[in-house]
C-alpha cells in the first residue's frame, strides 16, 4: 500500500496515476472507487508509459486500470492511502 502525505489539512490532494511503458498499449483509463469508478483518461508520455493526475480526497481507495479495454492492477498499486498529516 503506498501513501501520501497532505500539506496544511488539506481535504484532497493531486495524485499521480501511472501504467508503465508499454509498446502494445493504446488507451488507458483510471477508475476507482474516490469518485464511484469514473473514467479518467492517461496520456501517453515519449517513452510510451501513460500517466494522469486526479484531486482526490484524503482516504483508502481501491482502483484498477483499463488497458486497451482490459481490467487490470499493477502488482505495486492495488490500494492506494492518502494520509492526512496536521503539520
Amino acid at each position: 500500500m503506498e501513501g501520501l502525505r497532505m500539506k496544511n489539512g488539506s481535504s484532497s490532494v493531486s495524485t499521480t496515476f501511472t501504467w508503465p511503458t508499454d509498446d502494445y498499449a493504446s488507451s488507458v483509463y483510471v477508475v476507482g472507487n474516490f469518485d464511484r469508478f469514473l473514467r479518467h483518461p492517461l496520456r501517453q508520455q515519449a517513452d510510451k508509459s501513460f500517466d494522469t493526475v486526479i484531486e482526490i480526497p484524503q482516504g483508502e481507495y481501491l482502483f484498477k486500470y483499463i488497458v486497451d479495454g482490459e481490467y487490470r492492477v499493477r502488482d505495486d498499486s492495488e490500494q492506494y492511502t492518502i494520509v492526512h498529516d496536521a503539520e
